[in-house]
């Protein structure tokens, strides 16, 4: 395989309610089942049923703005934190066709301040997944 055929982050955009985040450095996120072991008579083996599922992840941003302190600000008045749509999309540069996810999540934790002298800062916004969509497929 050649090695412009592997998917880089370089090309990877995410979209928060629509808009472009543009300071981006990384997005992570994972689901998780959650597993029954299922014993049954008769065998020595272990099974297992998903009995649910959760998800998490995170964006981390170099901070232009005061965009995860904007996030919260209605929330922290009434106490309600809003779903919110994310949508990451990675173009393979070669064929051109694309990985679009489409996640709700609920935001739950930001930093109101945090800086270091002489350094660009970094803003890190953990989440929980609502749901997940693929979009597309590559």
């Amino acid at each position: 395989m050649s090695n412009n055929r592997y998917l880089k982050g370089t090309n990877g955009r995410v979209f928060l309610e629509g808009e472009p985040l543009g300071n981006l450095m990384s997005i992570a996120s994972k689901i998780t089942y959650d597993l029954a072991e299922t014993k049954l008579c008769g065998s020595d083996d272990t099974d297992y049923t998903a009995t649910g599922k959760s998800g998490e992840g995170s964006l981390k941003f170099q901070k232009t703005n005061s965009m995860g302190m904007n996030l919260f600000k209605t929330a922290m008045a009434s106490g309600d934190l809003p779903v919110l749509t994310i949508v990451t999309e990675l173009v393979d540069q070669q064929t051109l066709r694309a990985e679009r996810v489409t996640l709700r999540v609920i935001f739950y934790e930001f930093s109101p301040v945090q800086f270091d002298s002489k350094g660009l800062i970094e803003e890190e916004l953990p989440f929980k997944i609502v749901t997940y969509r693929p979009e597309e497929t590559i």
